[in-house]
């Protein structure tokens, strides 16, 4: 297949996910539960011009997105607002195929990454997900990214996925787990390549450096870093509920 005519497909697919959306999207109701919390982060930010202070939303960077296309926007219409953070979030989910193609073709060829692209745009669950205005889709696109650019044998290109595994972590605090399997893979990829240690604390203070600054923006507007705090706040639930498979006090948990 050649590439314009791959292109051409991918064009075609993410044409067909865009109309399903469309076809799904509830234009005539607001955003509901967790999406809710994310367009009123979004609503405020929009009108004082930065970041929102009284906000207990743990993953705040998709609704820092939601507040910039927000203060871009004039309407009085609650609609219009809540209608935006949903076309957006479905476009985001069909921009994944793109990264999704190309880490297929990693490992099988263009058809069957083509069919991979095309599985995932058309899946039931994405599908749902992408039109609930909320973080998962933002979530696979940065982590699918991730996993390609990590994969890459440009060393250059290895450390900007370390970048982007921050943000992978920004979006939602789980995200930080994937530092640890890229830490595993990164040594044994390059066990008997010299300076390694060196070239190992590089890619890691790339992570802490795109890291960092919201996690002191989420400190300073909401008392926590929504990182680190919350990984300790999973372990403190499951020590005082003695296992994870008994009814927790979710309490503890900030959504």
């Amino acid at each position: 297949i050649s590439n314009k005519n791959i292109v051409v497909i991918l064009v075609s697919i993410a044409i067909i996910g865009i109309i399903i959306r469309a076809i799904f999207l509830p234009f005539n109701l607001p955003v509901l539960y967790d999406g809710l919390g994310y367009f009123w982060y979004g609503i405020d930010m929009s009108i004082v011009s930065q970041f929102p202070l009284g906000h207990d939303i743990t993953n705040n960077l998709w609704p820092s997105i939601l507040g910039i296309m927000f203060s871009s926007m004039n309407s009085e219409n609650f609609l219009d607002y809540s209608n935006a953070q949903r076309i957006l979030s479905s476009i985001i989910s069909v921009i994944t195929i793109i990264p999704i193609f190309f880490l297929c073709n990693r490992f099988f060829d263009k058809k069957l990454a083509l069919l991979g692209s095309s599985l995932f745009i058309l899946d039931p669950r994405v599908i749902h997900n992408s039109v609930l205005g909320i973080t998962e889709p933002l979530f696979l696109l940065v982590g699918v990214t991730t996993i390609f650019l990590f994969l890459s044998e440009n060393k250059k290109i290895i450390y900007v996925s370390f970048a982007t595994a921050a943000i992978f972590s920004l979006v939602r605090y789980e995200g930080i787990l994937i530092i640890i399997p890229m830490t595993a893979i990164f040594w044994f990829r390059f066990r008997k390549e010299r300076k390694i240690i060196i070239k190992y604390l590089i890619a890691i203070v790339i992570f802490i450096l795109v890291l960092t600054p919201m996690l002191i923006v989420k400190e300073q507007t909401m008392g926590y870093d929504g990182l680190i705090s919350h990984v300790g706040l999973g372990v403190q639930v499951a020590v005082i509920n003695n296992e994870l498979n008994e009814d927790v006090d979710l309490s503890l948990i900030h959504i």
